[in-house]
């Protein structure tokens, strides 16, 4: 019993003497020291940025195909060539197509001959039914005064029939061959547009980047053969989440450019897409680049979208503190004193924060490093 008496009085003594150690060094904390460097709100412009990855696409680009079947008789250029608009590409079956021309000019000749020939027909017919009328009229005249015999006059009747009927048919005739003139006209039009479709040109100042089809191959209407673009029209193409679509503007919001670190210039968002994809729920931006970039098609690049920028007094993001929803700094007196100050938080761009209410702070040496170890009106040692 006297035992355990004793072992409870040592027990509390130890409790006395640790407590009694914890208070002596919490004192030897509150006239503390501490080194620090400061800093003194700098002048600069602050940008809110979206950082995005964006391809370099030409704006004109073509796979250009066949217009018509048969035999790729030439190809006048090769991969990596420079060709001018309205330069020759390549032509199919050209004399075959050709001598096509020639045959459907016969058809639409020998369509016009006879379409002379019918309306000469008709014309005669007409003479043949005008002579007819008048031996119908005098027969008429004769069989009243008795002086024809009634199978004579039946015979001038039907001849004036038959008469009329032959210009019925001839006038058919000229419709006819008229109808034939058109469509033999037609042909060659046709045959004339194939002609002219089995030489290709290009459509726009470009560069071939790929040759499909070989030289001596058949190939079918629509068979691509050469794939082309405009290397001096370049845009890049790039895709946002729908959250920013309300803060892009056409012609106003920019974006920087960069490519394995080469800053490659700044430029206006030329298109933004009124429309959210409803798979990816992103948008398609596009930036028009100047013909003279180093930039080239299909390179990937890192872009920076400008959402917001201003012009501000700022200093390193680091030397902001937070308690809760409170955000200060810390500033050291003439009397090498600490001293909190409540801020408010503008654009942190690139490891500085921008702040919105410099007030007192536009002279004052703002603590950058050290701050996490320091309390309100501790002593400050400054660092060199």
């Amino acid at each position: 019993m006297r035992a355990n008496f004793r072992f409870l009085v040592l027990t509390v003594a130890f409790a006395l003497l640790t407590a009694t150690g914890c208070g002596k060094k919490s004192a030897v904390q509150t006239g503390k020291t501490v080194r620090v460097t400061t800093a003194k709100l700098a002048e600069r412009t602050f940008q809110r940025r979206i950082p995005i990855k964006g391809t370099v696409f030409p704006v004109q680009y073509a796979s250009i195909s066949a217009k018509t079947e048969g035999t790729l008789d030439d190809i006048y250029v090769d991969e990596g060539d420079h060709v001018e608009k309205g330069g020759k590409l390549f032509s199919i079956d050209r004399i075959k197509l050709e001598n096509a021309v020639i045959v459907k000019k016969e058809e639409v000749s020998v369509a016009e001959t006879e379409l002379d020939t019918s309306q000469i027909d008709f014309k005669l017919a007409e003479t043949r039914e005008e002579k007819a009328q008048f031996d119908l009229s005098r027969a008429n005249r004769l069989v009243q005064s008795k002086a024809m015999s009634e199978s004579d006059y039946e015979t001038a009747v039907v001849a004036g029939k038959a008469a009329s009927a032959e210009v019925e048919k001839t006038r058919v005739a000229v419709r006819y061959r008229r109808a034939k003139l058109v469509q033999a006209q037609t042909n060659l039009q046709i045959a004339e547009k194939d002609l002219r479709d089995s030489t290709v040109t290009a459509p726009f100042d470009c560069i071939i980047t790929e040759k499909i089809q070989e030289q001596g191959e058949y190939v079918k209407a629509g068979a691509n053969i050469l794939k082309l673009e405009n290397i001096q029209n370049l845009e890049v193409i790039a895709y946002l989440s729908a959250t920013y679509h309300p803060l892009i503007a056409e012609d106003k919001t920019r974006v920087t450019i960069r490519f394995e670190g080469h800053d490659c210039g700044s430029f206006p968002v030329s298109f933004c897409a009124e429309t959210i994809d409803p798979v990816t729920r992103t948008f398609k931006i596009k930036i028009a680049l100047p013909q003279e970039t180093i930039l080239k098609s299909g390179m990937l690049c890192d872009l920076d979208v400008i959402l917001d920028e201003s012009r501000g007094l700022g200093i390193p993001e680091t030397a902001i503190l937070q308690n809760g929803d409170r955000f200060f700094l810390f500033t050291a007196t003439p009397g090498k004193k600490a001293r909190s100050v409540t801020v408010k938080k503008g654009i942190a761009d690139q490891g500085c924060c921008e702040i919105l209410d410099p007030g007192e702070l536009r002279d004052a040496d703002i603590i950058v490093t050290g701050q996490r170890f320091v309390n309100e009106n501790d002593d400050l040692s400054l660092a060199e």
